[in-house]
């Protein structure tokens, strides 16, 4: 607890090697969702105290994770991104764990993965960073690459423009994230 600096739950085993929260299920308490030895999706409820769901696909091994609501029910989505040598980003739905799509990174492995409104189009894209490359995908109404980028080429120096609306996604390598727009 934040408050009280008191031990919520004490739980014994890993949450995995990376970390996120997200309201999966709509009931306005965020799960965990961690990414497990790079091959299982894993969530855990506080209030439950214990996993409630897992998926382990036999296909990939996982690097980068984002739990964000990207469509336009209610609930949060698990976006995952592939190792080296495995070549996509994945979004599941979070109730269901079921895939919900899948497309190419555009290279090998992706890292850095976020969402936002990258082009301050409205609507919601997922970015990640793959061989050197930056890649934007516009996920509505289905998942597409939008733009991509040999990432050393890209002006990040800042102050990004105050109109582009990047403030949802952040830093980027120690810099700002480039404008696409």
């Amino acid at each position: 607890d934040g408050l009280t600096k008191l031990n919520q739950w004490n739980f014994g085993s890993s949450f995995g090697f990376t970390i996120d929260t997200g309201d999966l299920d709509a009931d306005g308490i965020d799960e965990i969702i961690g990414l497990v030895e790079a091959r299982a999706i894993r969530t855990y409820s506080l209030p439950q105290k214990k996993m409630v769901g897992e998926v382990i696909p036999t296909w990939t091994k996982f690097n980068s994770l984002k739990v964000a609501n990207i469509d336009t029910d209610a609930y949060a989505e698990i976006i995952v991104g592939d190792r080296q040598w495995f070549n996509n980003v994945t979004a599941y739905d979070g109730v269901k764990l079921t895939q919900e799509w899948s497309i190419s990174s555009q290279g090998v492995g992706s890292i850095s993965l976020t969402v936002g409104d990258a082009d301050n189009d409205g609507q919601i894209e997922a970015l990640w960073i793959t061989s050197s490359i930056l890649v934007v995908a516009g996920v509505s109404p289905s998942i597409a690459i939008e733009w991509s980028s040999n990432y050393s080429s890209i002006d990040i120096t800042p102050p990004y423009s105050p109109t582009t609306k990047l403030s949802s996604i952040g830093s980027f390598r120690g810099g700002y994230l480039a404008s696409v727009s």
